[in-house]
């Protein structure tokens, strides 16, 4: 197994990884790779064959008022020929090590499986929660006489 930075040629093979574990269009679409602001990606190969890729988002996460950074790791997708054989845990541990060497601090994730995160030191923190509210609800129960309006330039600022 060899883990290796992702590099914009690997983005069909990297489409069909992410579409087989969570889904897409079935046809490939590497327009996602041309641009690789905003995030770093690491792949696994089996063999010769691309068998696994993951990214990590480059956000920040504020703290007393601080800015610092964070890794969100994302689309840990490995062949299903691969699985068992060390691919995930490879690629979050070289995605560990890069984070570390960009000064990043903190990372996140929504896991499906907790095993290969803990094992790693992430551990369950916080909840997700949504609520989906129609808009045409919030005009009819004005909460307080604040005028709500579309934000503008002028509002950057503030």
């Amino acid at each position: 197994m060899t883990v290796r930075p992702f590099r914009t040629e690997d983005a069909a093979d990297a489409y069909r990884l992410r579409r087989l574990a969570f889904g897409g269009p079935r046809e490939v679409d590497t327009s996602w790779a041309d641009d690789l602001e905003g995030f770093s990606a690491v792949v696994a190969e089996l063999d010769g064959a691309l068998v696994g890729f993951t990214n990590t988002w480059h956000y920040r996460q504020f703290f007393g008022g601080n800015a610092v950074p964070m890794g969100g790791i994302a689309s840990v997708a490995v062949a299903p020929h691969a699985r068992g054989r060390g691919a995930a845990g490879a690629m979050l541990d070289a995605s560990l090590i890069a984070m570390r060497e960009q000064g990043v601090s903190i990372s996140a994730l929504y896991p499906y499986v907790t095993a290969p995160y803990r094992k790693r030191g992430w551990e369950r923190a916080g909840i997700r929660e949504e609520a989906v509210i129609p808009l045409a609800a919030l005009a009819t129960t004005p909460r307080s006489n604040i005028e709500v309006r579309p934000g503008t330039e002028a509002d950057l600022d503030e």
